[in-house]
């Protein structure tokens, strides 16, 4: 993963899944294929936007209810989803993934509506 475009950790949207690809470069939200680039894109939020930031990222059970995909279209291996995550809150559907950085930092399942900062990235 090479990160093209963290200025969206100032900015804030939506997740679409039909406009993944985001900035002049059109890369998309980032997707996280080892513990190395979870760590890396947890650090590059505090960094950017501070610990409690929530961010989006590239996953999606959008298509089917609880197959996780990446919108990149990369293998979906991840598997270090906060404790009890991904559940769908009170039932309300929440198709969309955003890392919360909150405490040590975990990923969760979050409706797709609500307005956050997003990490786009790229391969070179």
């Amino acid at each position: 993963m090479v990160m093209v475009e963290s200025g969206g950790l100032t900015a804030s949207t939506q997740w679409d899944l039909h406009g993944s690809q985001k900035g002049p470069l059109k890369a998309n939200l980032a997707s996280i294929q080892s513990n190395d680039e979870f760590t890396f894109l947890k650090k590059l939020i505090i960094q950017k936007g501070g610990r409690s930031r929530r961010t989006w990222i590239g996953g999606h059970d959008a298509v089917q209810d609880n197959v996780w995909m990446w919108s990149d279209g990369s293998p979906f291996t991840f598997t270090s989803w906060g404790r009890g995550e991904p559940n769908n809150y009170r039932g309300q559907k929440e198709p969309c993934m955003e890392i919360m950085n909150a405490g040590s930092g975990y990923v969760n399942d979050e409706p797709c509506q609500r307005r956050s900062a997003f990490i786009c990235a790229k391969n070179a």
